[in-house]
């Protein structure tokens, strides 16, 4: 699958589906985005402990990023962590930020 591509200023629209063993959506207690740019730079607002997720349904969350428009372009990393009780759920994903023509 190809990496999805956005522009210096775009909006990112992170979706994140939690599921359990069996492959049923739940809700964790909590969802937590850390998102590090080309050059591992924390873009968090809240950089120890990730921003929040919000809730669109059960098991279903999306995040909104705006990047900047003089962000680093390159290979952006997406650590998505979920937890529920005591455990502790993560996911990993990747986007391109390239330059405007």
């Amino acid at each position: 699958m190809p990496i999805q591509q956005y522009y210096r200023g775009d909006s990112v629209d992170i979706k994140i589906i939690i599921k359990d063993d069996d492959g049923g959506l739940y809700d964790p207690d909590n969802v937590k985005v850390f998102i590090f740019d080309s050059k591992g730079n924390n873009m968090c607002t809240n950089q120890e402990e990730g921003d929040t997720a919000s809730k669109v349904s059960t098991g279903e969350y999306v995040f909104y990023y705006g990047i900047e428009d003089d962000s680093n372009t390159g290979i952006w990393k997406v650590f998505i962590r979920s937890t529920n009780n005591s455990r502790i759920t993560s996911n990993l994903s990747k986007f391109q930020v390239i330059e405007d023509i």
